[in-house]
């Protein structure tokens, strides 16, 4: 009996050290590969002899090179030594530099393992996101060739700038990456291209316009941060373009869009002139406009005043607005087509402000049907209040709604102007069908200005979502069906 009992204990141990994850067929191991990021996909390359280049399988379509962690680390340690002494400078810079040549070796090591392989099918995916500049444009140069000799067709290049602090002590390291194409100087198989964005590289309101002429099939054009777009005329596009954004160019002075069949404009940044002439199918719009002087929100939106008649979905970034301001909008701008209304709420008000002025601004929108409501939660290292100018306005109330249908609040905490609002709707809104809470931490990435970035706080989250169901269904009668994200 002892004898049999080794035996099968050898048979379990043998057992037990059989790789079966290594036998399943290349196919099955490349889709498990292809749910990691692709520096963690890269990193199994190190397991065994067999797994050395099963990571190239998740390169056949899509390469993203997401330096997200890196990036985050540096500011972390950049924000604890801060940027006024050149000797604290000159300890923060070695960390970056030793980042970015680990970013560099590992896009170079991907790119020519996949060139080693003869990969030759189209790719659907191109991006690139860490702090580079200037002083790595050949690399940069290399990978858009690259990527273009694989028929690209979604191409983004989001860079960072975490040196323009120091700046001063490394002259060069501010310097954003110049796009290296121009007419005369274009790459081959750029004509496939659907997708092209583009976060602090130096690219010109003429390179734009020659990839729309040149471009069949581009869908979407975003161009943030770049010092060289002084003007932008995009005149007779193909049927394909539908969405064009612009944020954080500076020295931007005008833009013209004519004969298009463009749906989506956002824009962030000083407000300029806006040339709209036949966009017909333009019916969301996006703004985030920097409010400077005596300019007001109805200044902010008549930008584009020819096509508000026209619109249907409007999503607004007011930082503050008074009562005031409120009905001065509503008098001035009518959105008879609006269904949807979305107000993005910042940093300014705090618990007590009474946010019934944002919902005012219904009334330039006689047959809206969604009210939606973000609310950044505010740090409390943030703690810029409003004074009270929004709290001396609590007996005010906007008119009767009759027609808005639902209405959702995202970042909901509870909080006394968060209910009040809520409340607002369910008492004088006698359309309203859905209230939808989203009680979930959010923000906005300086690199991705209109994604909403949830943040991870699990207990938070839970507790928010706990306390918003037992808050409403306090207050919220049976006939409206209260949605809990």
């Amino acid at each position: 009996m002892l004898k049999e009992k080794r035996e099968r204990l050898a048979i379990s141990t043998d057992v037990s050290k059989v790789d079966r994850i290594s036998v399943l067929p290349k196919e099955v191991l490349g889709l498990i590969l292809s749910l990691l990021t692709a520096k963690e996909a890269t990193a199994t390359s190190i397991l065994c002899s067999s797994w050395r280049y099963l990571w190239v399988l998740t390169c056949k379509t899509t390469m993203d090179f997401d330096g997200t962690q890196s990036v985050r680390k540096i500011i972390r340690f950049m924000e604890n030594f801060g940027f006024t002494d050149p000797s604290v400078n000159k300890a923060c810079i070695e960390p970056l530099e030793e980042e970015r040549c680990k970013f560099v070796r590992w896009v170079d090591h991907v790119i020519v393992s996949n060139q080693l392989l003869d990969q030759r099918s189209n790719l659907e995916e191109f991006k690139v996101y860490f702090d580079l500049n200037q002083t790595h444009r050949e690399k940069i140069d290399d990978w858009l060739t690259y990527a273009f000799s694989r028929k690209v067709e979604r191409l983004e290049l989001r860079l960072t700038s975490l040196a323009r602090g120091i700046a001063r002590f490394y002259p060069d390291s501010h310097l954003c990456y110049e796009f290296p194409y121009k007419r005369g100087n274009l790459p081959n198989n750029f004509e496939v291209l659907k997708k092209l964005c583009l976060h602090l590289v130096s690219v010109s309101g003429e390179v734009v316009q020659l990839f729309l002429e040149k471009c069949p099939l581009l869908e979407q054009v975003s161009v943030s941060g770049s010092q060289a777009l002084l003007s932008l005329e995009i005149v007779a596009t193909f049927p394909s373009f539908k969405c064009l954004e612009i944020s954080l160019c500076h020295y931007l002075k005008s833009v013209v869009l004519r004969d298009s069949n463009v749906v989506t404009i956002k824009y962030s940044g000083k407000i300029i002139p806006f040339v709209l002439v036949n966009v017909p199918l333009l019916t969301k719009l996006w703004i985030k406009a920097l409010l400077l002087g005596p300019s007001r929100l109805k200044d902010v939106v008549g930008m584009f005043s020819p096509v508000l008649p026209q619109l249907e979905m409007l999503k607004i970034y007011p930082s503050h607005i008074y009562w005031e301001e409120s009905q001065e909008f509503v008098s001035a701008v009518e959105m008879c087509n609006l269904k949807q209304l979305v107000v993005n709420i910042g940093y300014y008000y705090r618990d007590t402000d009474s946010l019934l002025s944002f919902v005012n601004l219904i009334n330039a929108a006689p047959c809206l049907e969604r009210f939606v409501v973000e609310a950044v939660h505010q740090d409390s290292k943030k703690d810029k209040s409003l004074d009270g100018a929004c709290a001396r306005n609590y007996t005010l109330r906007p008119r009767v709604n009759v027609h808005v249908k639902e209405v959702e609040f995202v970042g909901y905490r509870g909080v006394f102007n968060h209910l009040e609002l809520i409340m607002h709707f369910v008492e004088k809104d006698v359309a309203l069908k859905n209230i939808i809470i989203d009680p979930r931490s959010f923000k906005y990435h300086l690199h991705r200005q209109w994604d909403r970035i949830y943040r991870h706080e699990v207990e938070d989250g839970v507790f928010a979502m706990a306390y918003a169901k037992e808050q409403l269904k306090e207050h919220v009668p049976s006939r409206i069906n209260v949605k809990i994200l």
